[in-house]
């Protein structure tokens, strides 16, 4: 029989192992030999509380350890020592059986507790399920682009419109199943309202309203002007919601923006519905508008134009309009538009309210006039005088990609050079080369960071011989974008020529002449979806060696974005590259080569 003293030396002599306090969670063999080492703790404190019992027990059978000969021990001891020894045994027994009471007790408590903590854990189960909440796990935030997802993933269903005037088109959507169920708190009820469009609409908007689908999505909430109820109220208050303008019908469009004068205005959308051949010009109905309600206006989230015909065009306005800025020179309006899509022949129609406009989206319609072209440019480059110090993007679309004929020639344009102070981001869509160059020559933007440019080849005879001419000294390329914006950091670049655009990637690819490398701050790329075709595959390996050799230079950033196409079926150990050494590589579903 092992005593308590020889127990202690062992453990003295044999420390237990520390465990770390994280595996005695989760790791068995860490339980395990945890519970060992407690479990020799505890039998040597209930040891030490029957230490006087114990050392009794032990004197009584001393007798039968005498040269470690029990049967000679026995046969020698007398009746009297026997019968004390059995005395002793008892004595030990009865002294375990106390000793066993004590762990049957504490085994009960022990389960008692743990019932009780199942119990309470029971009720809280319960309690939740009745009660059901957002989860913790998930902030607003996310769930507000998860109903914004499932909003805009819907457009393939197509509910039938029942009358000639518009309607609330949702019927039974999945965020209308939401709304619908009584199970769905209203937290959450409002916030799936936030991410639904709501439109307020003005006299007139029928079922030309489909066409508008990319810009409110497939079940806007509708709400007429003239129907003004309760919820017309808390609709204004949103800031997804948008008054919808249409140019037809002034008198009732006037009346209509009137009424809603004193609520809050934040996306505004323009458009002339129904009938062109109405009695009402739709140039004396934004003239209308901008006068009367040019306070609101100009401070909008967004306003946006949609032109769905020609009869906007003034030609009278440019003048009056640079005549009315250096008027007002230093008497800007204190208010600021963030955000205006608008075409750029009808800049001047709404230059009161762009002084303070910080992000701008126009179009230029380019005839196949060469000189009508040039001179809608010039327009558009004197009306961003106006608001060049405050404007931090730009995006400027050739609406009509018009290419010159063969044998057609253009007067090269002589651009007013225009600084922009502020730019950050710059976009040029759909415009020749010839015409990209005298745009960016006359743009100075010290602060430009991200650069969108896509082209395509003219075919006229001038613009040919300037491409001859850019290339020997170093214009339309890289370098020459370089020079013009050397802090670019996001660059997004299509000439419409694989020899073009593969040149570009190889002077990206190494330091040039110099030993300098071209936009050292370039940490993002993007290549439009229509680039996927087999012949472009030699760019991806271009795309690749540039990436690899800019990682490895001290002198660039590493590319840490790339969104590029997707070339299904074209097996390629770059694509493999590029996703192990750019860690936000995008692939935009392509085309299939198989």
């Amino acid at each position: 029989m092992t005593t308590t003293q020889e127990r202690k030396a062992y453990q003295m002599e044999h420390p237990p192992k520390a465990l770390k306090l994280s595996s005695l969670w989760t790791c068995r063999r860490s339980i395990e030999a945890s519970c060992s080492q407690r479990t020799e703790a505890v039998l040597d404190f209930v040891d030490a509380l029957f230490e006087d019992m114990r050392d009794e027990a032990d004197n009584a059978q001393k007798f039968t350890w005498i040269d470690g000969d029990e049967r000679a021990s026995f046969k020698d001891a007398s009746i009297k020592d026997r019968r004390l020894a059995v005395d002793g045994i008892r004595t030990s027994m009865h002294m375990k059986s106390m000793q066993l009471e004590i762990f049957r007790r504490a085994v009960q408590h022990k389960q008692d507790e743990i019932k009780a903590l199942a119990v309470e854990e029971s009720k809280i189960i319960a309690w939740e399920r009745h009660c059901p909440t957002p989860s913790p796990n998930l902030p607003n935030e996310i769930l507000a682009k998860i109903f914004s997802h499932l909003y805009w993933s819907e457009s393939k269903f197509r509910p039938m419109l029942a009358y000639t005037d518009l309607l609330v088109v949702d019927n039974r959507t999945t965020l209308q199943k939401l709304l619908d169920d009584g199970d769905t708190t209203d937290e959450w009820k409002n916030l799936i309202n936030q991410q639904i469009p709501c439109i307020v609409t003005t006299f007139g908007i029928s079922e030309i309203w489909m066409a508008f689908e990319p810009h409110f999505g497939p079940h806007p909430r509708v709400l007429p002007v003239r129907d003004l109820h309760e919820d017309l109220e808390g609709a204004l208050e949103r800031p997804t919601t948008t008054i919808v303008v249409n140019l037809s019908e002034k008198l009732k469009m006037m009346e209509d923006l009137e009424s809603i004068r004193h609520k809050p205005w934040r996306n505004v959308f323009i458009a002339q519905f129904g009938d062109e051949s109405s009695s009402t010009a739709p140039m004396e109905a934004i003239k209308g508008i901008v006068q009367n309600f040019g306070d609101k206006l100009a401070g909008l989230d967004r306003l946006t134009f949609y032109e769905l015909s020609s009869n906007t065009y003034d030609t009278t306005l440019l003048a009056r309009a640079l005549v009315e800025a250096n008027e007002s020179e230093g008497q800007a309006s204190k208010l600021e538009l963030s955000y205006a899509s608008l075409p750029s022949h009808l800049l001047p129609a709404f230059h009161p309210i762009l002084s303070n406009i910080s992000h701008l989206e126009t179009t230029i319609l380019m005839a196949h006039d060469p000189d009508v072209g040039a001179l809608g440019i010039g327009h558009c480059f004197q009306l961003l005088v106006l608001c060049s110090n405050t404007l931090s993007s730009v995006a400027i679309v050739n609406h009509h990609n018009s290419i010159l004929a063969p044998g057609r020639t253009r007067a090269r344009m002589r651009l007013r050079e225009i600084s922009f102070p502020r730019l950050n981001k710059l976009s040029l869509s759909s415009f020749t080369e010839d015409i990209v160059l005298e745009i960016l020559s006359a743009m100075h933007c010290p602060s430009l960071r991200h650069f969108t440019l896509s082209t395509f080849p003219a075919l006229s005879i001038c613009s040919s011989q300037l491409r001859t001419n850019s290339e020997s000294d170093g214009r339309n390329s890289a370098k020459f974008i370089h020079n013009l914006f050397p802090n670019l950091e996001y660059i997004s670049v299509g000439f419409g020529e694989f020899d073009q655009d593969a040149q570009f990637l190889s002077d990206l690819a190494n330091p040039d002449e110099s030993g300098n490398w071209i936009f050292p701050l370039l940490d993002s790329m993007s290549f439009e979806p229509s680039y996927a075709t087999l012949h472009q595959l030699p760019l991806l390996k271009a795309l690749t060696k540039m990436v690899i050799n800019r990682m490895r230079s001290t002198g660039a950033k590493n590319i840490s974005y790339l969104s590029l196409p997707e070339f299904k079926g074209a097996e390629s150990a770059d694509c493999d590259a590029l996703r192990l050494f750019v860690p936000g590589v995008r692939f935009v579903a392509g085309m299939d080569f198989r």
